[in-house]
């Protein structure tokens, strides 16, 4: 049985924790949640970038 790769899962682990201190952050020095719900949002969107383009390679190859 081949063994999985999990390069995408780390890569995507090092976004969430590089999100999440963003996140943090910001909450921290602007003390509003609108802004961070907003960067929390882009991040996503970008996670979801990510994801399909890994997956669309991963279907390439």
């Amino acid at each position: 049985m081949p063994e999985r790769d999990n390069e995408p899962v780390k890569e995507l682990l090092k976004y969430a924790l590089i999100a999440g201190g963003m996140s943090l952050v910001v909450l921290v020095l602007t003390r509003g949640k609108w802004l961070t719900g907003l960067l929390i949002g882009i991040w996503l969107v970008f996670v979801v970038l990510r994801v399909k383009r890994v997956s669309a390679q991963r279907r390439k190859d």
